[in-house]
């Protein structure tokens, strides 16, 4: 009996044994499972981080070889543009310099032009030599007749006037038989300005490409391809930024000149530029006029106020118009147009050169003087200053 409760207790505990190391085997089987399992996670993460990185680097490098490919192909573009831009340009301002010697050196002029210069080449030649003209047909044809006769017959016996097929206006003239003339053609003459002012248009175009700001790239059109402003058109540029960014690309001494007429003292006597100069001049021939018929109206010596220029005939009649207009505004009015034809006239001749860039900049700050005009605001002003000259009556 006490035999089988002892096999029966050992078989107990041998039961309990398996089932303690069972369930340790399975624990541990568990937590080998669970670390492996984690580590499987942890490189499957890392992996998946790697790969996310790598992914998004290859992207950010696509994304940047496409935007320097697609730079590149936009400053190729830009370089293209301005290429193109100069080429026409060029062909325009050539085309403009034939078209206007072609008008300006024909029929009358061309005839007038011819004759004193061969008078003079007789007059200072060395020994006897014959000339040979080379023309265009049309004017050979026009000026064969009429030309000839205005010439002395020993002159006329030494000239041969020759159609020369490439010759479309203007003229060569040289000794017959040299093979060297004197080119007035209006290729030769577009030809010879161009190697002085192309250049100009290729400094331009180049320095294009360095300006990105719109008011700046303004200023340089303004001041190498001929801007004409408007009297009535709105203002393009106040006065104050288009001084700041002409610092930035004129040289000291141009911009000092451009800065001296910004207070527009017309009262200086010494200026740097002649077109500065007959400017004020006839500024204060307008200003003497007027003070001259407000005095009169005062009962007032004119002399006494009248300084420096003495005014001419259209000086007077401009100041009486604007002295007998029904309101100052219209005066002001006049007065501006007169300033502005002025100008019109002393830019005539003037396409490259700083002399161009300040009549703009003379012409920007009427602009700007009329932009602060104000109906509304000036009747407000008047309104104040008669509500307080009455508030002050008995």
């Amino acid at each position: 009996m006490k035999s089988e409760e002892n096999s029966k207790t050992n078989l107990d505990d041998l039961i309990q044994k398996i089932k303690s190391e069972g369930i340790e085997e399975a624990e541990r089987k568990s937590e080998e499972i669970i670390k492996e399992t984690e580590l499987t996670a942890s490189k499957i993460l890392n992996k998946a981080r790697q790969d996310a990185r790598a992914i998004t680097e290859e992207a950010e490098e696509e994304i940047r070889k496409k935007e320097s490919a697609s730079k590149m192909a936009l400053e190729q573009a830009a370089r293209d543009i301005i290429l193109s831009v100069r080429t026409s340009l060029t062909e325009i301002f050539d085309s403009l310099i034939k078209k206007e010697y072609k008008k300006v050196l024909s029929g009358k002029t061309l005839e007038t032009v011819l004759v004193k210069i061969i008078e003079g080449w007789q007059k200072n030649k060395m020994g006897d030599s014959n000339l040979e003209l080379l023309l265009s047909e049309s004017d050979r044809n026009s000026l064969f007749e009429g030309f000839l006769s205005k010439l002395n017959e020993e002159i006329k016996t030494g000239i041969e006037l020759k159609v020369h097929p490439n010759i479309e206006g203007g003229f060569r003239i040289g000794i017959k038989g040299s093979h060297a003339y004197y080119d007035f053609t209006d290729e030769g003459i577009a030809d010879a300005l161009a190697e002085y002012l192309n250049p100009r248009f290729y400094d331009f175009i180049d320095s294009l490409k360095k300006v990105q700001n719109s008011n700046e790239r303004t200023v340089l059109l303004c001041h190498y391809i001929i801007a004409k402003p408007f009297l009535n058109e709105e203002l393009p540029i106040k006065k104050n930024d288009f001084l700041v960014i002409c610092k930035k690309y004129l040289k000291e001494t141009d911009f000092k000149i451009l800065e001296s007429v910004s207070s527009f003292d017309v009262e200086r006597d010494e200026v740097p530029l002649d077109v500065i100069k007959r400017l004020f001049r006839w500024e204060r021939g307008v200003r003497n006029a007027l003070v001259r018929l407000r005095a009169v109206r005062l009962g007032l010596e004119p002399d006494e106020f009248v300084r420096g220029d003495i005014f001419d005939h259209s000086q007077t009649l401009l100041a009486e118009e604007a002295f007998n207009a029904n309101s100052p505004l219209m005066a002001e009015e006049i007065l501006n147009k007169a300033r502005w034809r002025y100008l019109d006239e002393l830019e005539f001749g003037h396409y490259f050169d700083i002399e161009r860039l300040v009549i703009f900049f003379i012409k920007l700050q009427i602009l700007e003087r009329i932009s602060l005009f104000d109906t509304e605001k000036g009747r407000d002003a008047l309104d104040a200053v008669v509500s307080k000259g009455a508030a002050g009556t008995d």
